[in-house]
């Protein structure tokens, strides 16, 4: 795959944030990729399910082969991934859209992610279902 643009990778996460509305989480509150009932965080949404894989839940988008862990295999995958989906050039900028869906309510992302757009000089589209009642007659 092409490396994403940061403005393809912006709208991407916050069509899917602002219609999931929702943390993918584990029972215990613990952030995941992919979490129950289909859910996904704002980095796990980049991610196709055929280069998904599980080894990566626990560690950030931006984590790099390079870091003292101690599961390089994780590291390794997460990298794979990250180039497989386009996304390796701008791991940064999915960190910071990953920790909108980790560290802040839903019912505050969407003003979340127009400072995020307005800090990038992104455009600020319609995202989620309030898109559709944006629509005039």
């Amino acid at each position: 795959m092409n490396q994403l643009t940061r403005q393809q990778i912006f709208d991407k996460v916050a069509e899917h944030l602002l219609t999931q509305m929702e943390r993918s989480s584990d029972s215990e509150g613990v952030c995941l990729y992919r979490g129950p009932n289909g859910l996904m965080c704002a980095a796990g949404c980049l991610i196709s399910n055929q280069e998904y894989d599980e080894i990566i839940e626990g560690d950030r988008i931006d984590s790099a082969v390079t870091q003292i862990r101690a599961n390089p295999t994780q590291l390794e995958g997460l990298q794979k991934i990250r180039v497989a989906c386009g996304i390796e050039g701008e791991k940064s900028f999915c960190r910071t859209l990953q920790r909108v869906h980790d560290e802040r309510e839903p019912k505050d992302w969407e003003n979340t992610l127009r400072e995020i757009a307005e800090e990038s000089t992104l455009e600020y589209k319609s995202y989620g279902p309030s898109k559709d009642s944006n629509i005039e007659d």
